[in-house]
């Protein structure tokens, strides 16, 4: 009799933890999903020139990346916004003006309810971010860039790797740039830290899908 009882506590013990565990997956969201990059599929041979004004159009994306934990589950905390807009020149097959900027407000933050806050204000009143190409930037499959990062009236210059490509009439562009927090005076949230938190170091990462700019190329870059 003792030893069924405790074969069935044994049983109900383990149905609770992977209850338990279903759950916090759950609540996590799932599986993070993959770093913004160029699509995996084979692009078109290049329609027009590369050299003319380019702007950002449809299937841009921006966004951060945390690593985060909930209990003694981890997992990442990935922000991801469309509201992306720019515009760039090339000339002699260089980028050699360019302007993005990201609307922090419009970001959507998936897997647990960890979003940071912004000198204590929320995420989605935060302001936008705007990169500003500070050097030259050759067009090539992979290619370090210099920019300014501005957010809030704090700039800094960043460097970091992208990777472009042509796709039929499109140029696409992405990127990663690591991001200290911290720097940016963006403050993670408090509470019950052994429950849930947030690395203070992390990821902004970008891709940008980029059109043949019909407004002239005196405009781009403005």
């Amino acid at each position: 009799m003792k030893q069924h009882l405790d074969r069935w506590l044994i049983v109900a013990a383990v149905l609770i933890i992977v209850l338990v565990v279903l759950g916090l997956s759950e609540l996590l969201g799932g599986a993070a999903p993959p770093p913004l990059a160029l699509p995996d599929t084979t692009a078109a041979a290049p329609v027009g020139p590369l050299d003319g004004a380019w702007v950002v159009g449809p299937g841009s994306q921006a966004g951060f990346r945390l690593n985060a934990r909930l209990l003694w589950l981890r997992t990442e905390a990935v922000g991801r916004t469309e509201a992306v807009s720019g515009t760039m020149v090339v000339a002699g097959g260089r980028a050699t003006a360019a302007t993005v900027r990201v609307a922090l407000s419009d970001i959507h933050v998936g897997g647990p309810s960890l979003a940071p806050t912004y000198r204590g204000a929320p995420l989605d009143r935060s302001p936008s971010a705007t990169i500003t190409l500070e050097r030259p930037l050759a067009l090539h499959a992979t290619a370090p860039m210099t920019a300014r990062l501005a957010i809030d009236g704090m700039t800094r210059e960043v460097t970091f790797t992208t990777h472009w490509r042509r796709d039929a009439p499109r140029l696409q562009g992405a990127g990663v740039l690591d991001v200290n927090l911290s720097d940016w005076g963006i403050t993670l949230p408090r509470g019950s830290a052994w429950i849930r938190s947030l690395a203070n170091r992390g990821t902004a990462e970008f891709l940008l899908v980029l059109q043949p700019s019909t407004a002239g190329i005196h405009r781009a870059g403005a």
